[in-house]
């Protein structure tokens, strides 16, 4: 009896050959030998945010923090003061942090 086709096998056969058993998911996008041109993607996008090549090829994790803090609201403005402390821990620990603020 014949095995029906399963595409969530072709799909994890396809993306295996294009990981690299990198440590942290950020590795596998912006240092990827076996996907050069998704990392090429990567590095170009984060390198318009201030990170460069070397920090982000350097095999320190990129840390990303949302945060909902506005100027606007009062009630919610802690969360602006709480991270930058994060941030900087983050940057303590020598890690890259990426902030994205929600307050659209």
């Amino acid at each position: 009896m014949r095995r029906p086709h399963n595409q969530k096998e072709d799909f994890d056969r396809e993306m295996s050959n294009t990981r690299a058993g990198k440590k942290f998911r950020s590795q596998e996008w912006f240092d990827n030998p076996n996907n050069p041109g998704m990392t090429a993607l990567y590095v170009e996008r984060y390198q318009n945010s201030t990170f460069t090549r070397e920090e982000l090829q350097s095999n320190r994790p990129v840390i990303g923090i949302a945060q909902t803090g506005s100027d606007l609201v009062p009630c919610n403005k802690i969360h602006v003061f709480l991270m930058e402390r994060i941030k900087q821990g983050i940057r303590e620990a020598d890690y890259l942090v990426d902030r994205k603020s929600l307050d659209n």
